[in-house]
Protein backbone atom coordinates (compact mmCIF):
# COMPACT_ATOMS: atom_id res chain seq x y z
CA UNK A 1 0.00 0.00 0.00
CA UNK A 2 1.32 3.55 -1.14
CA UNK A 3 0.79 6.45 1.38
CA UNK A 4 0.67 9.66 -0.37
CA UNK A 5 1.63 12.73 1.23
CA UNK A 6 -0.92 15.38 0.91
CA UNK A 7 -0.20 19.45 1.48
CA UNK A 8 -3.16 21.50 0.87
CA UNK A 9 -2.99 25.58 0.92
CA UNK A 10 -5.70 27.25 1.71
CA UNK A 11 -5.67 31.24 1.00
CA UNK A 12 -9.36 31.88 2.49
CA UNK A 13 -9.48 35.54 1.00
CA UNK A 14 -7.42 37.08 -1.95
CA UNK A 15 -6.90 38.24 -5.50
CA UNK A 16 -6.09 34.81 -7.03
CA UNK A 17 -4.22 36.69 -9.65
CA UNK A 18 -2.12 38.57 -6.45
CA UNK A 19 -1.11 34.82 -5.42
CA UNK A 20 2.76 34.08 -5.12
CA UNK A 21 3.08 31.35 -6.77
CA UNK A 22 6.70 30.08 -6.28
CA UNK A 23 8.30 28.10 -9.43
CA UNK A 24 8.04 24.58 -9.38
CA UNK A 25 6.24 24.12 -6.24
CA UNK A 26 3.18 22.09 -6.83
CA UNK A 27 1.87 18.54 -8.12
CA UNK A 28 -1.18 19.87 -9.09
CA UNK A 29 -3.42 23.41 -8.73
CA UNK A 30 -7.20 23.42 -8.96
CA UNK A 31 -8.49 26.82 -10.05
CA UNK A 32 -12.73 26.63 -9.06
CA UNK A 33 -13.33 30.09 -10.14
CA UNK A 34 -16.21 31.77 -10.01
CA UNK A 35 -17.96 32.74 -13.36
CA UNK A 36 -15.96 36.32 -14.73
CA UNK A 37 -18.59 38.86 -14.43
CA UNK A 38 -15.82 41.76 -15.09
CA UNK A 39 -12.67 42.35 -17.03
CA UNK A 40 -11.20 42.19 -13.36
CA UNK A 41 -12.39 38.92 -12.32
CA UNK A 42 -10.96 37.45 -15.62
CA UNK A 43 -7.64 37.97 -14.79
CA UNK A 44 -7.39 34.41 -13.99
CA UNK A 45 -8.43 32.99 -16.80
CA UNK A 46 -5.83 35.09 -18.79
CA UNK A 47 -3.01 34.08 -20.65
CA UNK A 48 -0.82 35.92 -17.52
CA UNK A 49 -2.09 34.36 -14.97
CA UNK A 50 -1.65 30.62 -16.79
CA UNK A 51 1.85 31.10 -17.54
CA UNK A 52 2.52 32.48 -13.54
CA UNK A 53 0.75 28.90 -12.74
CA UNK A 54 2.55 27.10 -15.22
CA UNK A 55 5.65 27.94 -14.03
CA UNK A 56 4.09 26.54 -10.29
CA UNK A 57 3.74 23.40 -11.71
CA UNK A 58 6.88 20.80 -10.61
CA UNK A 59 7.40 18.58 -13.92
CA UNK A 60 4.75 16.40 -14.55
CA UNK A 61 2.23 18.80 -12.45
CA UNK A 62 -1.23 18.92 -13.44
CA UNK A 63 -3.68 21.93 -13.28
CA UNK A 64 -7.00 21.62 -13.26
CA UNK A 65 -9.51 24.91 -14.37
CA UNK A 66 -13.35 25.14 -13.52
CA UNK A 67 -14.69 26.10 -16.95
CA UNK A 68 -17.63 27.54 -18.47
CA UNK A 69 -20.70 25.42 -20.75
CA UNK A 70 -19.39 24.22 -23.98
CA UNK A 71 -22.41 23.95 -24.72
CA UNK A 72 -23.96 27.03 -23.83
CA UNK A 73 -21.16 29.24 -24.64
CA UNK A 74 -18.81 27.50 -27.30
CA UNK A 75 -16.46 30.19 -27.87
CA UNK A 76 -15.85 31.30 -24.21
CA UNK A 77 -14.45 27.64 -23.81
CA UNK A 78 -12.59 27.37 -26.61
CA UNK A 79 -10.75 30.55 -25.77
CA UNK A 80 -10.08 29.51 -22.34
CA UNK A 81 -8.85 25.96 -23.95
CA UNK A 82 -6.67 28.54 -26.20
CA UNK A 83 -5.39 30.57 -23.53
CA UNK A 84 -4.25 27.29 -21.94
CA UNK A 85 -2.47 26.23 -24.88
CA UNK A 86 -0.86 29.92 -25.46
CA UNK A 87 0.81 29.68 -21.95
CA UNK A 88 2.50 26.25 -23.58
CA UNK A 89 0.45 23.82 -21.76
CA UNK A 90 -1.31 20.81 -23.08
CA UNK A 91 -4.62 20.28 -22.36
CA UNK A 92 -7.32 17.81 -22.03
CA UNK A 93 -11.05 19.31 -22.05
CA UNK A 94 -13.83 17.38 -20.78
CA UNK A 95 -17.70 18.47 -19.87
CA UNK A 96 -19.76 17.15 -17.32
CA UNK A 97 -23.21 16.79 -17.21
CA UNK A 98 -23.56 18.02 -13.81
CA UNK A 99 -27.64 17.69 -12.78
CA UNK A 100 -27.96 20.97 -10.63
CA UNK A 101 -25.91 23.13 -13.37
CA UNK A 102 -28.31 21.11 -15.94
CA UNK A 103 -31.22 22.61 -13.76
CA UNK A 104 -30.70 25.90 -13.58
CA UNK A 105 -29.90 26.68 -17.59
CA UNK A 106 -26.02 26.06 -17.62
CA UNK A 107 -25.98 23.15 -19.74
CA UNK A 108 -23.43 20.59 -19.87
CA UNK A 109 -20.35 21.77 -17.61
CA UNK A 110 -16.56 22.01 -18.93
CA UNK A 111 -13.30 21.39 -17.28
CA UNK A 112 -9.87 21.97 -18.83
CA UNK A 113 -6.95 19.71 -17.35
CA UNK A 114 -3.65 21.25 -18.06
CA UNK A 115 0.13 19.78 -18.15
CA UNK A 116 3.10 20.92 -19.97
CA UNK A 117 3.03 17.11 -20.73
CA UNK A 118 0.44 15.71 -23.08
CA UNK A 119 -2.90 14.64 -20.83
CA UNK A 120 -4.86 11.98 -22.04
CA UNK A 121 -8.20 9.82 -20.18
CA UNK A 122 -5.81 7.29 -19.81
CA UNK A 123 -2.84 9.29 -18.66
CA UNK A 124 -5.54 10.93 -15.35
CA UNK A 125 -6.63 7.64 -15.02
CA UNK A 126 -2.83 6.19 -14.00
CA UNK A 127 -2.96 8.92 -11.54
CA UNK A 128 -3.10 7.62 -7.57
CA UNK A 129 -6.47 5.98 -7.30
CA UNK A 130 -6.54 7.36 -3.94
CA UNK A 131 -7.25 10.94 -5.71
CA UNK A 132 -9.73 10.05 -7.90
CA UNK A 133 -11.59 7.48 -6.34
CA UNK A 134 -14.77 8.38 -8.54
CA UNK A 135 -13.38 8.85 -12.10
CA UNK A 136 -14.23 5.45 -14.00
CA UNK A 137 -12.60 5.07 -17.38
CA UNK A 138 -16.02 4.96 -19.11
CA UNK A 139 -17.33 8.06 -18.16
CA UNK A 140 -14.13 10.14 -18.30
CA UNK A 141 -13.17 9.19 -21.66
CA UNK A 142 -16.88 9.72 -22.60
CA UNK A 143 -16.74 13.33 -21.13
CA UNK A 144 -13.35 14.09 -22.83
CA UNK A 145 -15.08 12.99 -26.39
CA UNK A 146 -15.58 16.35 -28.54
CA UNK A 147 -16.45 16.09 -32.32
CA UNK A 148 -13.13 17.48 -34.27
CA UNK A 149 -15.35 20.63 -35.12
CA UNK A 150 -15.23 21.76 -31.94
CA UNK A 151 -11.75 20.99 -31.24
CA UNK A 152 -10.60 22.54 -35.25
CA UNK A 153 -12.98 26.13 -33.45
CA UNK A 154 -10.26 25.85 -30.17
CA UNK A 155 -7.63 26.60 -32.70
CA UNK A 156 -8.95 29.67 -34.00
CA UNK A 157 -10.54 31.07 -30.71
CA UNK A 158 -9.12 34.14 -28.76
CA UNK A 159 -6.73 33.64 -26.31
CA UNK A 160 -8.02 36.06 -23.07
CA UNK A 161 -5.14 38.84 -21.83
CA UNK A 162 -5.16 40.71 -18.88
CA UNK A 163 -4.86 43.79 -21.79
CA UNK A 164 -7.67 42.62 -24.25
CA UNK A 165 -10.31 40.72 -21.86
CA UNK A 166 -12.19 38.86 -24.65
CA UNK A 167 -13.51 35.93 -22.69
CA UNK A 168 -16.17 38.53 -20.91
CA UNK A 169 -17.69 39.32 -24.29
CA UNK A 170 -17.35 35.50 -25.43
CA UNK A 171 -19.49 34.84 -22.03
CA UNK A 172 -22.46 37.47 -22.55
CA UNK A 173 -22.85 37.34 -25.92
CA UNK A 174 -22.73 33.64 -27.44
CA UNK A 175 -22.87 33.12 -31.06
CA UNK A 176 -21.90 36.37 -31.82
CA UNK A 177 -17.92 35.88 -31.71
Amino acid sequence: MTTIKQEVLIQSIADAFQFDLAPTSYDAIVCDFTFPTTPESSKVFSLEFYKRVCSALRPGGVMAVNGVSPSNTPEAFGCLVASLSAAGLKTLPIHVPIPSFREHGYGVWGFVYASEKPLTAGSLLALPKERFEHLDPVSLRRWAHFTRAERAAWKAAPVNRVDEPVLQRLLLNPGNS
